[in-house]
């Protein structure tokens, strides 16, 4: 109800997969859309997590969706990059400051997809010392056996948080090898990754830091 909190967090989005910055600034393309926000989120005493995507095209931001709510999958991922995360919620809701406690600089989201997985139950398989880092999207246990629930092609989310964007890249395509499921397009969570890192390339030659 106040202002933005503190760090932000940005980052590039691709079939779902996402890699964030976390910084104190906002690159100006992105603060030009937050500055135009935050009065009327204010105004209307708004407090919870907020979330936008912007198009960037020859230095002229355009708003293209704003969500007041988490940003799905991605904030799957905010219990192992926030490690204060229940005062962030609390205070947040009860209309007082607080500093976000980041346990790195970047974080990396990757979705697995199986299109079994629309119409069947569909075990996977992760160890346990595996487990933190592999959240799933809706899922049952039965015997010790996960189960993602049928109806679902995005069955689960691989998650990493690092000090670069090649650590982050490294620990999520480990993490790949690490889930075992019929049917999981692990091609396609690579080339999405892929793809991300070059956007990135290009962002940055465009002005934007990361």
């Amino acid at each position: 109800g106040k202002g933005w909190l503190k760090p932000y967090l940005y980052g590039y989005e691709f079939k779902s997969g996402y890699i964030g910055k976390i910084a104190e600034t906002l690159p100006s393309a992105l603060k030009t859309v937050a500055d135009g926000l935050d009065p009327y989120l204010q105004k209307i005493d708004y407090r919870g997590p907020f979330s936008s995507e912007v198009i960037i095209h020859k230095g002229v931001s355009y708003l293209i969706d704003y969500t007041a709510r988490m940003p799905f999958p991605l904030s799957v991922a905010y219990t192992e990059l926030i490690d204060n995360y229940s005062d962030v919620i609390y205070k947040t809701a009860c209309g007082e400051t607080v500093d976000l406690k980041m346990r790195g600089e970047y974080i990396g989201l990757l979705p697995l997809f199986s299109d079994y997985g629309k119409n069947h139950w569909l075990p996977i398989q992760v160890k346990p010392e595996d487990r933190k880092y592999v959240k799933f999207q809706t899922v049952a246990k039965h015997e010790g056996v996960y189960y993602v629930v049928q109806g679902l092609n995005n069955v689960v989310n691989l998650v990493a948080v690092g000090e670069s964007v090649e650590a982050v890249c490294k620990s999520l395509e480990e993490s790949i090898d690490k889930v075992h499921g019929h049917d999981l397009d692990a091609m396609n969570a690579t080339g999405a990754l892929t793809k991300i890192q070059q956007t990135i390339k290009e962002g940055v030659k465009a002005g934007i830091p990361f």
